[in-house]
C-alpha cells in the first residue's frame, strides 16, 4: 500500500525551509493531483500553531495531518526528503516529512500500520535519509 500511495509523491530538497514551507512542499504533489485541497494544508498549519508540534513523531520525522475529512478527497501520502534540517519547534530537526490525508476514522489504519512497521526499522530510516531519487525510496518498500 505504501508503495502505491507514495508513487509520484516523493519530493527531494536541499533548500533551507521553515516548518511551514516544508509542510506546503510536502503536500504539493497531493494538491496537484486533487487528493487534497489548499484548505487542508492551511488546516495542518493552523493546527500546529494552536496545538504545538504534535506532528513530530520521532527524531527526524514529521507526519503532517489535520482533522479529516476537511479538505481531503482521497486517502493519500507523500514524502519530503530534505538534506537540510528543518526546525519543528525546539530541538526538533526534521529531514523526513510524510504528509497524509485521511478520509474517515478507519480507512487509513492499514497504511499507518504499514508505515509504523517500516519506520520502526532504524536501517530503513537511515536509507531514507540518504535517498536521492524516487527509486531509492520505492525500492525500500
Amino acid at each position: 500500500m505504501l508503495k502505491e500511495l507514495l508513487k509520484d509523491n516523493i519530493i527531494f530538497t536541499s533548500n533551507k525551509l521553515s516548518w511551514e514551507e516544508a509542510v506546503k512542499v510536502s503536500a504539493q504533489p497531493l494538491l496537484e493531483k486533487n487528493l487534497i485541497k489548499q484548505s487542508y494544508i492551511e488546516s495542518i498549519i493552523n493546527s500546529v500553531k494552536q496545538q504545538g508540534f504534535y506532528i513530530v513523531i520521532s527524531p527526524e520525522i514529521a507526519f503532517p495531518h489535520a482533522r479529516f475529512p476537511e479538505g481531503v478527497n482521497k486517502i493519500c501520502l507523500s514524502l519530503l526528503v530534505s538534506t537540510e534540517k528543518i526546525q519543528f519547534g525546539a530541538n526538533k530537526d526534521i529531514k523526513l516529512i510524510f504528509c497524509v490525508g485521511f478520509i474517515d476514522d478507519n480507512s487509513h489504519m492499514e497504511m499507518l500500520q504499514e508505515l509504523a512497521t517500516f519506520l520502526s526499522n532504524e536501517d530503513n530510516i537511515q536509507k531514507l535519509l540518504v535517498a536521492k531519487q524516487d527509486t531509492d525510496v520505492l525500492s525500500l518498500l
